[in-house]
């Protein structure tokens, strides 16, 4: 039973994608700017181990989740592993940590902002690196 369908390719419809997504992206710009001027005030907070957690988290744990909930989709597995590794991450960890940070008291919470600064700092430029390598290497028509 449907309660509600959403006719997609209606016009109106389509450009309220197109610009809720320019928002999203721009909002997203404006955040990682101001998270890049905060990086110098939260580097007194971080040491090998925030670097430890912060790269095991963008490396290991968020592929494997990714992997992990991609399983049983059409998807090719370079695909897979692609989405998995380049999958949306980080931003929404600042909005959590803010709501957390109003209910309960964090006894380090200097250093949770650290580290969830700099993952996040770390993961753009990782992905930012590596993104373009990897979606020409996933493009590429297979050797015959």
């Amino acid at each position: 039973m449907t309660m509600r369908r959403v006719e997609a390719s209606h016009p109106y419809h389509q450009r309220l994608h197109v610009f809720s997504d320019g928002l999203e992206t721009a909002m997203t710009a404006i955040l990682l700017v101001l998270l890049g001027g905060m990086m110098p005030a939260l580097w007194p907070y971080l040491d090998w181990r925030h670097a430890v957690i912060g790269f095991g988290l963008i490396l290991v744990i968020r592929p494997l989740a990714g992997l992990l909930g991609l399983l049983g989709t059409a998807l090719e597995p370079r695909e897979r592993a692609v989405v998995a590794f380049y999958g949306v991450r980080g931003i929404g960890s600042i909005y959590y940590l803010g709501y957390a940070s109003t209910h309960v008291t964090f006894i380090d919470q200097n250093e949770l902002w650290a580290l969830v600064s700099f993952t996040i700092f770390a993961s753009t430029v990782v992905h930012g690196l590596t993104a373009g390598e990897s979606v020409r290497l996933l493009v590429r028509e297979p050797r015959e």
